[in-house]
């Protein structure tokens, strides 16, 4: 599994959910649709933090960020957290079976 292809494959997959979900409101204000107000900024919020995710992990592999036992929590993310991050995408035509969990 190249862990950076799955990176790449997860950072548009979550562009393309900021952009959907920002769509949802023109001027600030709600358009019309079936999901309550209060839905969105937990959408956006959720957004950020799975890019917190894999910008940890980038940061991580690029020796920016420097934690204790880095080596086993890079093979965690590549093993476990990564390919759960893009299990919801499985139907997107640019997901790789070798991805899944």
């Amino acid at each position: 599994m190249s862990s950076t292809d799955l990176v790449a494959f997860l950072r548009a997959r979550l562009y393309d959910d900021e952009r959907r979900a920002r769509a949802l409101v023109l001027d600030g204000k709600p358009v019309e649709n079936p999901v309550p107000r209060h839905v969105l900024p937990r959408v956006l919020a959720e957004i950020d933090r799975k890019r917190d995710l894999v910008s940890r992990y980038e940061a991580m592999t690029a020796d920016v960020l420097v934690v204790t036992g880095r080596e086993a929590i890079i093979s965690e993310y590549r093993r476990v957290i990564l390919p759960d991050l893009a299990l919801p995408y499985a139907d997107h035509p640019d997901y790789r079976n070798d991805w899944r969990p």
